[in-house]
Parts: C-alpha cells; structure tokens; sequence
C-alpha cells in the first residue's frame, strides 16, 4: 500500500468510465502534491463529470509512471538503467555500423556504376576503333583497287597502243603520227584518272624526246617539252610542288628543252638556273641525298658544262658521283650513268687519259652488272666509239661500235632506229680508217637507207651516209660509181648541215677518195669547186 501504484479500476471493470477512473487514481495518489487539494475540488472534479463536462485531473503518461517507479526503486531503476544504457550503446554501435555499411555499399553501388560507365565507354572506344579499322581498311582496298585500276589502264595505254607503234624499223613519220593520236584521246580516255593521264603524257613526251634525239627535228623535241609542261600543271594542281612526280617533271621539262635549237630554245645560262633551282627544291623536300635530288644535281652540272661553266660542270659531277656511290653504291645505274658525263666533261677540258679510263671502267661495271645488252651498256659502247673516232683511234673504236650495233639490233625500238644508223656510219668510217673498205660498204649502205627514211632523200645526215659509202666504193676501186656520191654528197652536207666539223669531215673524206682515184682532172675539179672548208 505503502509503494505500490494503486491498481486501476477499469483493469476490474472495464465499464468504468476513463474520466472516473482518472478522479479516483488522483484521489489514490501517494505523493500527497499530486492529489487533490481539497475534498472541494475532488467534489468539483467529479460534479463536471456527472454534467459530462471535461475534469481538471489528468492520468499519468508512460514516463510518469516509470520516473514513479524509479523514484520508489532506485537499486532496480539503476541497474535497468545501466542496462538501458549499454543496451543503447549497443544499439548504436550497431546503428553506427550500420550507417558504415550502407555508405560503404554505396561507395561500392558507386563504384560498380563507375566501373559499368567505364566497360561501356571501353565497349564504345573498341567498337568505333573496330568501325575506324573497317573503314580505313575499306579505304585502303578502295586505294589499292584505284591504283591497281591505274596501273592497268596505264599498262594497256602502253603495251597495247603506244608500244606497238615504236617497234625497231618503224618509220619515224608514221611514229610521230602515231604519238600524235595518242596524245589527243588522252584527255577523254584517261577521264576520272588524272594520275594516269599525267603519267601517260610524261611517257609520250619521254617518247617524242627520244624520237627527236633520233631525228633531230625540233619539232619533236618542242612536241616533248609542251607535253611535259601539260603533265606538270597537272601533275602540280594535283599532288603539289614538292611531290617527287612534280620534282621530276620540271627537271625532265628543262632536260627536253635543251634539245632545241638555240632560235626556239633558251639561254643555256637561263637552263642551267632552273635545273639548279630543281636541285635545290629537291634537295629542300626530299634531302640532298635522295635519288631524285642527285639526278637533279647532275642535269644542273651538265647544263652548267654546255653554258660554259666547265669547273662547275666536273666539281658537281664529281660530288653527284660520290653521293651516288655512298647513298647506292657503285655499280647503281645513276652512278654508272653520272661517270659518263663526267668522262665527257674531262674530255671537254683535254683530259683525255682520265676520260677515257673513266669510260672503260664505266663499261666494265655495267657489263658485269646488268649484262652485255642492256641498254646503257649499249649506249655506252656506242659513246665509247665516238669518242675514240674523235681521238683518231678507229682500231679502239671498232669493238665498241660492234658491240653497240649488237645491242641495237637485239633491243632497241623504233625512236632509236636512226641511233642505230649513226652506230652504222661510225663503224663504217672506222673499217675505212682501219683499211677494210669492203667491210664497210654494207653498214654504211644501211646507215644510208634508214637516214633517208627518217630525214627524207635529200637531208644532210642521208648524204653524209653517201659520202662515206663513196669513199667505201672508191677503197675498192669501184671509182666511177663513187663519184657521184662524194660529189653530189657533200653539195648536200655543205649546203646543209649547220655544223662545221661535220662540214670539214665530209669534205676530207670525199677530197681524199677522189684524190687516190688517179683520174685526170677530177681531183682538181672537185677543189676548184669546193675549196677546203676552214
């Protein structure tokens, strides 16, 4: 009685009204301050029940009666309290790992969306490298069918059209004719193929070059260099100044205009400037030692020596020699070919020793390299015979001028037909300088022929052929139809040819036949008419 809370009513009846309830508990109440304070008021409380107003007394909330029982129960209330108390620590230990937990599952939430975003941008970055390969690879079969399909055109453009008509023996008119033709469907057959056509039209221009250094008309050779130009702009407008293509057109342009005569053609002086400045724009894009920059060091040289300039001429071929030999060796074929320009510099300036040395080195090299008919091999047995007729020496000249005819008649096609004939006409002199007059009669006789086919019946290069077949017949006594060719030969030559030695050579050969003749008169008559040439 004395500590316990007195037990509710409404726990014995439930019917007990909750306000009534309330009245009684109050009443009840061991703390005396909180009953009430008189018997007054507890009689007020209970008369605004009767009226079913609201009481002034209120019943103790759930913290009211545990603070009640732990002020009557101090030992217990301690130790729930301590229990509460480490309970709670418990619980926000756990409360607290808790926490630690879900911010670390977030953390890893977060992470995994990282490394999610990550796997889909490397999926990404992986398809579009795939797509990328794809495509360049696609472009790459789309390039190389292009220049597969250039390259086919270009071999049927060749094989097909332009070779056949350059076949050994052709005739030189119906060769010019034949580049004519080709050279004006070029544009409409090499429509969408502007690499192919610029190709195309440096080969023809290289073809009308090759049929004037054969002829000798300046009409080829300005055909050539016109050629050459319209493959340069276009060549220029498509791959740029500095392409290698580009380089080697304007050095080739340069090159085909030397071959005009001086009243079409350029100051040697302005020639040798612009091959230099190709050089030096060679030397700029490719570097100094690239092929094309030496090649082009070596056409300034050689321009350089027809201007004059004779010490520049053997120090720069001299130098384009070296580098040919350090950067491809020294049997490269641009090597070989540079040492028989510089041969012909030294002969140009007396020094014929090391000319010459130069030469037969030169021969052997190509020989042992590329073979007995190749055609620099050739060509240079045929450079070889000219220059020892030109020292007098018909005996070193022979085997060279043989070995070149062999060439000719094995490889070489049509533009070099007449080249084969100046190879004729210079074994022919060298047989009558080394005594065998009857062994020339047959080379120059088809000198003669293949001369009147490329310049016509009355051209100078044709009665040049005719002089010295006269001096062939006059060797074996043949006298009366040798007159006839040596007179009426070197009319033509003198009347013709512009070059002076050519002029002197023709006349002592036509002089000297009608000389040993022994026929009364007929020496002095052909003095009296054509006095010594200076």
């Amino acid at each position: 009685v004395l500590f316990a809370d007195p037990i509710a009513p409404r726990r014995f009846a439930p019917s007990v009204p909750r306000d009534l309830e309330t009245i009684c508990l109050k009443c009840l109440e061991k703390d005396p301050a909180r009953r009430y304070r008189s018997a007054e008021a507890a009689a007020d409380d209970l008369r605004r029940f009767l009226a079913g107003r609201p009481i002034a007394a209120r019943a103790a909330g759930p913290a009211e009666r545990v603070w009640r029982w732990c002020r009557r129960n101090p030992a217990p209330a301690a130790l729930a309290a301590l229990v509460a108390v480490a309970v709670g620590g418990l619980v926000g230990g756990a409360l607290a790992f808790a926490r630690q937990a879900q911010r670390h599952a977030n953390d890893l939430e977060a992470e995994g969306r990282r490394v999610k975003a990550a796997l889909a941008e490397a999926r990404e970055e992986k398809a579009t490298a795939e797509r990328e390969r794809a495509r360049a690879e696609a472009l790459l079969a789309q390039a190389s069918e292009s220049a597969a399909a250039r390259q086919a055109i270009l071999d049927e453009f060749v094989v097909e059209e332009v070779l056949p008509g350059l076949q050994h023996g052709a005739d030189p008119d119906r060769v010019r004719e034949k580049l004519a033709d080709l050279t004006a469907r070029a544009g409409a057959r090499f429509e969408g193929f502007p690499v192919v056509h610029f190709t195309a039209l440096n080969f023809l221009s290289s073809a009308y070059y090759n049929l004037a250094a054969g002829t000798g008309r300046p009409d080829d050779a300005a055909t050539a260099a016109d050629l050459c130009a319209t493959a340069l702009t276009l060549c220029r407008n498509r791959l740029g100044r500095d392409h290698p293509t580009t380089l080697t057109s304007v050095n080739n342009y340069w090159v085909y205009r030397a071959a005009l005569p001086p009243d079409r053609g350029d100051p040697a002086a302005v020639r040798c400037a612009e091959l230099n400045r190709n050089w030096r724009d060679c030397c700029r894009a490719l570097g100094p030692d690239h092929t094309l920059a030496l090649t082009a060091r070596s056409n300034w040289a050689i321009a350089a020596g027809l201007a004059g300039d004779a010490a520049t001429a053997e120090r720069e071929l001299r130098a384009a020699v070296a580098a040919f030999e350090r950067v491809e060796g020294a049997e490269y074929p641009q090597t070989l070919g540079t040492r028989v320009y510089l041969a012909l510099a030294l002969s140009a300036t007396g020094r014929e020793p090391d000319a010459r040395r130069l030469l037969l080195d030169y021969d052997e090299s190509h020989r042992r390299r590329f073979g007995r008919f190749h055609p620099q091999t050739v060509n240079n047995h045929r450079l070889l015979a000219l220059w020892a007729l030109g020292r007098d020496d018909p005996a070193a000249a022979l085997p060279h001028a043989r070995e070149a005819l062999a060439g000719f008649d094995r490889y070489h096609p049509a533009v070099l037909a007449t080249t084969r004939a100046d190879v004729l006409v210079m074994l022919g002199a060298a047989l009558l300088k080394t005594g065998d007059p009857a062994g020339a009669e047959k080379p120059l006789r088809d000198a003669g022929d293949l001369r009147r086919r490329a310049f016509g019946p009355t051209s100078w290069r044709a009665a040049e052929a005719d002089v010295l077949l006269g001096a062939a017949l006059a060797g074996q006594g043949r006298h009366e139809a040798a007159e006839p060719l040596l007179l009426g030969g070197y009319e033509r030559v003198r009347a013709d040819a512009t070059a002076a030695d050519v002029v002197r050579n023709n006349w002592v050969w036509a002089e000297s036949a009608l000389r040993v003749w022994g026929r009364p008169g007929a020496h002095a008559a052909f003095l009296k008419r054509f006095p010594q040439p200076k």
